[in-house]
């Protein structure tokens, strides 16, 4: 984690984990989705991302009574407008080593959870599936800049384009009808499925890359 004063902020290109700071007090855990002005950018809460559908008016489920001891959706594509206020603000910005310990932290603690047994909704499908397609991509590499990787390396990235392949053709078919009509504890366990193969292919990625700039 880094301590960066406003401008250092504002400067960041990319999507960062990230929380308002003071001294020794760090505020609630934001993700910055990307710079909108010199002034802006756009930001996804975590705590408080209630997702908000047709069928569900977000204010309305939270003070309703029946809503304690029942599920309520996230939605963590949704977005919202977000500006420094002075010269003096400054943000704790986690790194990259950061955000992958919390990812294990949090893998584990699914990993631990009881499958739960109920139906999924179209709703949350038609939300899932909006995450899909932004994510899910398999990068290509031009191995002719590349003549002497050996053989064990070569396999590497053989085996990253073909669980990353795999694993766009599982998304697609999740965002297809067809999936509906596949039970519930099936379209659970494809749901961890495509988890797990997402972190098999980002770490054949990162193992890649690092083997590509030492070359």
């Amino acid at each position: 984690m880094k301590i960066m004063s406003r401008e250092e902020f504002l400067a960041i290109g990319h999507e960062v984990v990230y929380s308002n700071y003071e001294p020794i007090v760090f505020g609630e855990l934001l993700l910055k989705v990307s710079q909108y002005s010199d002034n802006y950018w756009v930001m996804c809460g975590i705590a408080d991302s209630i997702s908000s559908t047709p069928y569900y008016n977000e204010k309305a489920l939270l003070l309703d009574p029946e809503a304690v001891g029942q599920s309520i959706s996230f939605d963590f594509e949704k977005t919202m407008r977000d500006s420094s206020r002075s010269d003096r603000d400054m943000y704790a910005v986690w790194e990259r080593d950061d955000v992958i310990q919390l990812i294990n932290r949090l893998q584990r603690v699914v990993d631990s959870m009881p499958q739960p047994n109920r139906e999924l909704r179209k709703v949350e499908i038609a939300s899932l599936s909006g995450v899909l397609e932004v994510k899910d991509e398999v990068r290509e590499f031009d191995l002719t800049q590349y003549p002497n990787l050996p053989p064990y390396q070569l396999r590497v990235i053989e085996e990253y384009k073909r669980v990353a392949t795999d694993c766009l053709k599982l998304s697609e078919f999740i965002k297809s009808e067809v999936f509906y009509t596949v039970n519930n504890d099936e379209r659970l366990r494809l749901f961890d499925q495509r988890v797990h193969m997402r972190r098999y292919a980002s770490v054949l990625l990162d193992r890649i890359d690092a083997f590509l700039v030492a070359t």
